[in-house]
């Protein structure tokens, strides 16, 4: 039985309304066959659109005490097609260092001041204004919002380091940072002081191990011109701030883009922005956490660029920061631009978007299947078995128009449904005998 993933969730959750819209009725959608395209690449996608332009977020770029670096996105946009990212092929420059440096399509503020950046891809180009502002003093650093993400996103709190229940080589933190006050006594306090330094955080045993100046059994986890070690250099130069209770705490989490078509073996970068309870955002595409739900499909580095496989399909990358989680989808049809998708009839709402998907994922839908496949597929998607072949025979000759509609309500008033259907919801919430008292299952 062949089924598309859409259609079979909407039937597994309310069986009566999916079948009496009229599914079985219409059409049972699936691929014929498998079609395989060759990609078209941005540079020769480019080449052939004149009214292509470059798309630079965020639009407005302001680096200040607690947003000091700034991943970009650069898209190439054409009318009438897919969006294509062109952020780690695309030329960066700035016109004035001492302001804005560049590390790839990553901004850098150095000082105070306005500078311009150009971004070039093929014969386009696109100029954009970097504002850099209160950036002679770093920010009070919050050792819950600013620190223990830091370890979040380094993996030192995960259940396989020293967030064990025993902790690793005498160091413990809570899982995921979930007890802050515990997290900061175990790193101020215990061990008389000895792995914060803060006359030279650089010789601090927290960043020295980070950094693999001494013998660390999770090896490197950060560099010296890194982001997180920024934070963690900071914080302990600060004299190690646990933090005001009403400082500015992240209230949302944005990921752009929210939704893109892809074409295979191709990349995508992400751009993360937090919201803070001041108003003010701040770019954490490098400190949030990425997790790819089919990673044979699209998988993610922790960096947020994610990179197409050779299998079309679609996935969901979970952003996660600071408990604020947000999913960007991302689909890699099997036909892209050009393909012939056929005007399908519909009935309800729910035609429109199963159609709606289908053509977005280029996945082109049989014919009207013939009576023998309708009553297959009908009996064993609501019974959960074949016909009997007297069921087959007679409804093949049977002439009455409007047949398929009257054994569909057949089917459905029978008790073998009701029986079939509650196996189905208990394996799915995974009932067992034992958790159902015996008066129940006598029943």
């Amino acid at each position: 039985m062949i089924m598309v993933s859409d259609r079979t969730k909407a039937r597994t959750a309310h069986p009566d309304r999916a079948v009496r819209r009229g599914i079985y009725t219409v059409r049972r959608p699936f691929v014929l066959s498998l079609v395989f395209f060759v990609s078209v690449s941005a540079d020769a996608f480019c080449s052939q659109n004149r009214d292509s332009h470059l798309v630079v977020e965020p639009s407005v770029i302001v680096l200040d005490g607690t947003n000091r670096n700034q991943q970009l996105l650069v898209t190439l946009r054409t009318s009438g097609e897919p969006d294509i990212d062109v952020t780690r092929v695309a030329r960066f420059e700035s016109f004035d260092e001492r302001v804005v440096r560049l590390q790839g399509s990553l901004i850098r503020g150095v000082a105070n001041g306005k500078a311009q950046l150009r971004i070039r891809y093929e014969e386009m180009s696109r100029d954009v204004i970097v504002s850099v502002q209160d950036f002679d003093s770093y920010p009070p650093v919050h050792f819950v919002h600013d620190v223990i993400p830091v370890f979040s996103k380094l993996g030192c709190n995960s259940g396989g380091c020293h967030g064990k229940a025993s902790g690793q080589n005498g160091f413990k933190l809570s899982v995921f940072g979930f007890d802050p006050a515990a997290d900061y006594s175990a790193l101020v306090k215990e061990g008389r002081g000895r792995r914060l330094f803060p006359a030279s955080p650089d010789q601090s045993l927290l960043l020295s191990k980070a950094m693999a100046q001494v013998p660390h059994g999770g090896g490197k986890r950060v560099s010296a011109d890194s982001r997180d070690h920024e934070v963690l250099y900071q914080w302990i130069r600060q004299g190690m701030p646990f933090g005001e209770d009403h400082a500015p705490a992240p209230v949302g989490l944005h990921v752009t883009p929210d939704e893109r078509l892809l074409r295979i073996q191709t990349e995508q970068q992400l751009l993360s922005t937090v919201k803070y309870s001041d108003g003010t955002q701040r770019d954490v595409t490098a400190a949030a956490t990425y997790t790819s739900n089919a990673p044979h499909v699209v998988d993610v580095d922790q960096g947020g660029l994610v990179r197409v496989g050779e299998q079309p399909g679609e996935a969901a990358i979970t952003v996660n920061y600071m408990g604020h989680i947000t999913v960007t989808r991302l689909m890699v049809p099997r036909l892209f631009s050009g393909a012939t998708f056929p005007d399908l009839p519909a009935w309800t709402e729910a035609d429109f978007l199963v159609w709606n998907k289908l053509r977005k994922m280029g996945i082109v839908p049989s014919e009207v299947c013939d009576d023998a496949t309708f009553i297959r597929r009908l009996y064993l998607d609501v019974l959960g078995t074949l016909p009997r072949p007297d069921e087959v025979r007679m409804f093949l000759h049977d002439q009455r128009a409007g047949k398929r509609d009257q054994l569909i309500n057949e089917v459905l008033n029978r008790e073998e449904r009701s029986d079939y259907w509650a196996l189905k919801w208990s394996d799915v919430l995974r009932v067992e005998s034992v958790d159902v008292p015996a008066h129940e299952v006598d029943k």
